[in-house]
């Protein structure tokens, strides 16, 4: 995080760079930290659907899935063909449908079975 802290010092109007700490911040446990450079990334570029992606992953975690489907659905916005966006949002609206965000491993499984079988082939 120390790196990424001095990168954003040095170019703190980059998208990515808030993006990556997110990342590794959601990853240590600093789930509030993580929400801001998610945010911070998206006030940068609001074009940038892993960042919407990303929030939405984390937005799930925390039981926001209402916030998580937006996320996802704002990065399919951007770019439809998103596919790890699209099974995001599949995972989270199983959950939603079952009204828990808890997720164990088996909705998330079936949820991208479903989206698997549902997907257009090329």
């Amino acid at each position: 995080v120390e790196d990424y802290n001095r990168a954003v010092e040095l170019a703190p109007d980059n998208a990515i760079t808030y993006n990556n700490r997110a990342n590794t911040r959601k990853e240590l446990g600093d789930l509030n930290g993580a929400m801001l450079d998610y945010d911070r990334a998206l006030e940068i570029n609001p074009e940038f659907t892993a960042a919407y992606n990303n929030r939405g992953v984390l937005r799930k975690e925390l039981g926001d899935l209402e916030g998580a489907v937006a996320d996802f659905d704002q990065a399919l916005h951007i770019n439809p063909k998103f596919v790890l966006a699209s099974g995001n949002r599949a995972i989270a609206l199983a959950l939603e449908i079952l009204g828990s965000a808890s997720d164990d491993g088996d909705i998330t499984a079936q949820a991208w079975l479903i989206f698997a079988e549902a997907a257009p082939r090329e």
